[in-house]
């Protein structure tokens, strides 16, 4: 995702969290059963000397639609080469060093070094290249030094894509009980997005360039004891766009670029341990600057934007084992975000029923705080009861609603009713509601007062899951999960009123001999979303519905023809729809599908060397009603019908090397 930042997002960088990722790898060992008591290392030692892998790969690539890089590596079709590897290296005084690629040479690709002296140092660079590509688009439209110059012979096929190439630095020195750190990462930007405007003949879309830098600087100081942990940290991220207000060539500044800002925080965290309890603090205090001068045109009393938000961050975590069997959690946070931008009186522009009269804009605060009570009991070895109780409440100024409490509740019952099966399953509630609802007080006359906004409207929320984890046999194994959740928007006339949300998961994994390994997956989700609205600012006159659905099925297989070969293959098929109805009419849809396989076969020429060859597909469709032709609209310029429809091939040879 982009790296961009504005006063909004950079108010995320207050919060702190853990994103857990799934893995669908099968291959694990089942030890449950395996007495370990008595194992002993008899002569462990750290091997010494340089150890690793190299890989080179070459290969040749087909596809038209640039598209087809995400998945393939490459964006064009023809020739392309890779190196990847992992090398470490350790002497007998404590001195390491490894080297890590990832795919260097293709679109997106990575590699990381790092040295270090067991407490003394570590230091580490990274460099890492992301590229994302959507399509090549059509437009009369082109971009030159801030410049946009439409034609009416000359079309264009720009390219739609974003590239990030970040270089990045570390230092970590240790002495004793501390250690103090810095990290530096920079990030550049390139590539051309979609964008539109108002221009003197309708609606001109075209291809915006994109060029802008991030710099991110961490620093700080840690130290630790028997049982306890400090650690005071600097976060500093300063962004700068080298892409300035585009004009036309009759007109100047028709499009505002996106502004330089910083942000800065300051955090202390700390952990103590006292006995069987742990208790964990954090602080954290920001300012979020965004100074620009703003484009000058009637209505707008301001030269400078001088823009700034401080943000104010505090949680306390105690998590205790009361006994041998029953742990207590319980979290207090709060999170304050003080919007200091400029106030002024703007002029509105006179639309449908809105009048021309001057209104001042509104320095959004948020204020939030959270109080979270968890607990699990072990019954015994096949039985467990957990359980969590969360109370949100959340305070904004100049809002139809200033004040929104969120209640949440979940248990959870884990069984083992057998040794080679296992059972979860859960439930959930959620209640939100507020201070009254008032849309006349921010909003009057240009908004039906019936309205009510999704994420401040009174709703409930119920939910399950069932969880089945069974292993039959001691070469087959299979999961399942399914879920189920509804909301409930019940005091909204219009807008969203309910919604629903299945979904179901189930892996299946064989092993039948020790040579073959075969495995299946399947995944649905239906989200259903039901809305009223209102076409002549009074009562809901019509009704609306949204059925978005999503497949993912999966197969692979490896075998082991002998010692030296061995062959597999993985498939893929992923389907999206989502259908819009109004009062049972269809209101235009969206669709997409891929298919993408893999067939590979790897060959030991000797204990180090080995070979690899390996063929990849995708294929690709989507479609959207919403895409139209260039001129296909009087007074609308498009970029073109941006759908895909291609097959693309790949096929590689890899060689690698394995040190002793």
């Amino acid at each position: 995702m982009p790296m961009k930042l504005n006063l909004i997002t950079l108010g995320l960088m207050a919060a702190a969290g853990q994103v857990a990722a799934a893995d669908f790898g099968v291959m694990h060992a089942n030890t449950s059963k395996v007495n370990t008591a008595d194992y002993q290392c008899q002569r462990c030692v750290n091997p010494t000397g340089l150890r690793g892998e190299v890989s080179v790969s070459t290969g040749w690539k087909s596809g038209d639609d640039i598209h087809s890089g995400n998945a393939l590596g490459k964006e064009d079709s023809g020739w392309l080469g890779a190196v990847s590897g992992e090398l470490h290296y350790r002497d007998g005084h404590g001195y390491q060093a490894s080297a890590e690629a990832d795919n260097l040479g293709l679109d997106s690709s990575r590699a990381h070094l790092q040295a270090s002296k067991q407490g003394v140092f570590k230091a580490t660079a990274d460099y890492r290249l992301l590229r994302h590509s959507q399509i090549t688009g059509k437009s009369p439209v082109w971009y030159s030094d801030n410049l946009l110059q439409p034609s009416a012979t000359d079309t264009r096929y720009p390219k739609l894509f974003t590239e990030r190439e970040q270089v990045g630095a570390g230092l970590t020195l240790y002495y004793q009980d501390y250690s103090a750190f810095v990290a530096f990462n920079h990030e550049a930007k390139t590539g051309n997005k979609a964008a539109s405007l108002i221009a003197a003949n309708g609606v001109l879309n075209f291809a915006a360039p994109i060029d802008n830098t991030t710099d991110h600087l961490t620093a700080g100081l840690s130290a630790n004891g028997d049982n306890w942990f400090s650690r005071l940290q600097y976060n500093g991220s300063f962004f700068r766009n080298d892409i300035g207000n585009l004009s036309l060539p009759y007109l100047d500044d028709v499009y505002a670029a996106t502004p330089d800002n910083d942000a800065h925080q300051v955090s202390l965290d700390g952990q103590y341990l006292l006995d069987r309890t742990v208790v964990n603090g954090h602080l954290a205090a920001g300012r979020l600057i965004q100074d620009a001068d703003l484009i000058q045109m009637d209505g707008n009393p301001l030269v400078n934007w001088n823009g700034e938000v401080d943000t104010r961050d505090a949680r306390l975590s105690v998590s205790s084992l009361l006994t041998a069997k029953w742990r207590v959690n319980g979290q207090l946070s709060y999170s304050d975000r003080d919007n200091q931008g400029s106030v002024a009186e703007f002029a509105q522009l006179e639309w449908d029923n809105v009048n021309g009269a001057f209104k001042a804009n509104v320095p959004l605060d948020i204020t939030r705080k959270s109080v979270k009570l968890q607990s699990s009991y072990r019954f015994s070895s096949d039985v467990r009861l957990s359980g969590q109780y969360q109370h949100k409440q959340t305070e904004r100024n100049y809002l139809e609603r200033e004040d929104n409490r969120e209640d949440n509740l979940w248990a959870r019952l884990s069984l083992k009713p057998l040794d080679n099966l296992q059972l979860g399953i859960k439930a959930l509630y959620e209640s939100r509601d507020g201070s009254r609802y008032d849309a006349s007080r921010i909003t009057a006359p240009d908004e039906n007062p019936l309205l009510r906004k999704y994420y401040l409207a009174d709703r409930n929320r119920y939910g399950a899951e069932l969880s089945f984890t069974h292993t039959p046999l001691s070469w087959l194994t299979l999961d399942i999960n399914l879920r189920y959740a509804k909301d409930d928007y019940q005091h909204t006339e219009l807008g969203l009123s309910a919604s629903e949300d299945y979904r179901y998961d189930a892996n299946l994994s064989l092993d039948p001999t020790a040579d073959w390994h075969v495995y299946a997956l399947a995944s649905q989700q239906w989200i259903n979303s039901d809305m009223a609205g209102s076409s002549n600012f009074a009562t809901a006159d019509w009704q609306g519905r949204i059925e978005d659905r999503f497949i993912n099925l999966g197969a692979g297989f490896s075998y082991r023809w002998s010692s030296q070969l061995t062959m597999g293959g993985d498939y893929l098929f992923a389907n999206s729809e989502s259908n819009t109805a109004i009062d049972s009419s269809d209101y235009g849809d969206y669709y997409d599908f891929s298919h993408s396989l893999e067939l590979y076969g790897r060959y030991a020429l000797s204990a180090q060397m080995g070979l690899k060859l390996s063929y990849r597909y995708e294929r690709y469709y989507d479609t959207d009603d919403a895409q139209v032709a260039v001129d296909a609209i009087t007074g609308l310029t498009t970029l073109g019908k941006l759908d895909h429809n291609y097959n693309a091939h790949l096929l590689m040879l890899s060689f690698s090397y394995k040190l002793p």
